[in-house]
């Protein structure tokens, strides 16, 4: 809903601007009265003459009528200020420039602009903005904890927090926005603070994940038991999040199911984004092991640690942990996302309205379900728009589209990583128990 469209509409909006209108305006030698001829004509190649000062001008029609640049931003300026100037000669200034007369009237000049037929309607506010436009630079708590990649900066991505700002005042509706979204963030910054106390780590901020210790990561040996630790933190996750707890148990296990990899990517690759710039190739996890993109270019205090299992487990996670570098880190890095983006962005994911069936039986989700899913999403679109406001983003469809289209990598890695979880269950590589495997494989009965 946030999107520019493309294409036609694109052109018919350039075509606007730049052929406003093709009637002719015939000014008389009183510079007072005119008349349009029929449409399909074209301007005249001699110059034509502003109808309110009188100077010669080839710049078009400005709000109505034929203009100097001169008038058009005079105009322009009184209405979006919302002046009201004033005649000190009781209206009979002559609007016209000489030795002895260096400055028009403001309040004729105006008054002239509207008999002439300048209509302040044809303004638009948000487009024509008048004066400097100040860059604010606020300071933000989680843009504290992160460096800007270099990547970033040098490639033509999406614009960050620090680009293009300017100050917006929130109206209340938006407030109550906004302080729904920061709601969810906090539910994911208490779940990230809770994993430091069972790792015994202090956080770097309260709204952060906790500290990484380089020299305490290590490959991980079983992939499964890493994600039943993360099927842990999401069924609290999911109690918490608004209108979750009065769904029907059937929506309830579907949701969960559907989102269980997701939910364990996003929050492995955010962490994974804290790694120092020598791991490369290396994905971490919050249990504090690691998967690897390439066997040959690792650390060194990893490659000690190699055994056969590693080995065998590594070689068939390689193009998962491949993809995960490429289609979540990588987008994640250089869109440098805040903690209120990323709950936005995972609650919009996990509660995607959708009828499914079982066999021939009743919907999945019900329509009251559905309805409720839908409201939900859209308290958190009007909070992250609103939260954008409060950040002074100019381009936030840009900003926003950015954010969305990171989760069609993240759901292209969720069916990956599936696959190999059933690859791990059909050889028995890994143990799943049954609660981990109705949750990760579907069992919803």
């Amino acid at each position: 809903m946030w999107l520019l469209a493309a294409g036609s509409t694109s052109t018919e909006l350039v075509e606007k601007r730049t052929n406003p209108e093709n009637d002719v305006v015939v000014t008389s030698s009183s510079s007072t009265s005119s008349t349009a001829s029929s449409s399909g004509n074209t301007i005249n190649d001699q110059p034509t003459v502003c109808l309110i000062c009188g100077r010669a001008t080839n710049t078009g029609n400005h709000y109505g009528v034929i203009a100097c640049l001169g008038c058009k931003t005079f105009f322009r300026r009184v209405v979006l200020k919302s002046t009201t100037p004033r005649c000190k000669h009781d209206g009979k200034c002559v609007l016209r420039k000489g030795p002895k007369i260096r400055r028009i009237c403001r309040s004729c000049r105006y008054e002239k602009c509207k008999e002439i037929g300048m209509k302040a309607e044809a303004l638009h506010p948000s487009r024509d903005l008048i004066g400097r436009r100040n860059v604010v630079h606020d300071d933000v708590d989680w843009e504290d904890s992160r460096e800007p990649s270099t990547s970033s900066r040098s490639s033509g991505g999406p614009p960050s927090f620090e680009q293009k700002k300017i100050q917006r005042k929130l109206s209340e509706s938006s407030e109550n926005a906004m302080a729904f979204l920061i709601q969810l963030r906090e539910i994911d910054c208490s779940l990230r603070r809770e994993v430091a106390e069972q790792l015994h780590i202090s956080p770097d901020s309260p709204d952060d994940f906790y500290s990484i210790r380089s020299s305490s990561i290590l490959l991980n040996d079983d992939l499964v038991v890493t994600l039943k630790m993360d099927l842990k933190r999401l069924r609290r996750w999911c109690d918490r999040v608004p209108s979750f707890p009065t769904l029907t148990p059937s929506t309830k296990r579907y949701l969960v199911h559907r989102f269980c990899l997701m939910h364990s990517i996003i929050e492995h690759s955010l962490y994974t984004l804290r790694s120092p710039c020598e791991f490369q190739n290396v994905f971490l996890l919050l249990d504090g092991s690691c998967l690897v993109a390439s066997l040959d270019d690792i650390p060194d205090f990893l490659k000690c640690g190699l055994t056969r299992k590693h080995l065998t487990d590594h070689k068939i996670l390689i193009p998962f942990t491949s993809l995960l570098m490429e289609e979540v880190v990588c987008p994640l890095r250089l869109l440098s996302p805040s903690p209120e983006e990323i709950a936005a962005l995972k609650t919009l994911m996990f509660l995607k309205p959708t009828i499914l069936h079982e066999s021939d039986s009743e919907p999945i989700s019900t329509a009251e379900d559905r309805e409720l899913q839908w409201e939900t999403r859209n308290r958190v679109l009007y909070g992250l728009h609103a939260f954008y406001l409060s950040k002074g983003i100019i381009d936030l469809e840009q900003r926003m589209n950015s954010l969305f289209m990171i989760s069609g990598g993240i759901q292209m890695c969720a069916k990956e990583g599936m696959e190999n979880m059933h690859l791990y269950r059909t050889f028995n590589i890994s143990t799943f128990d049954e609660d981990s495997s109705n949750l990760i494989f579907g069992n919803l009965s």
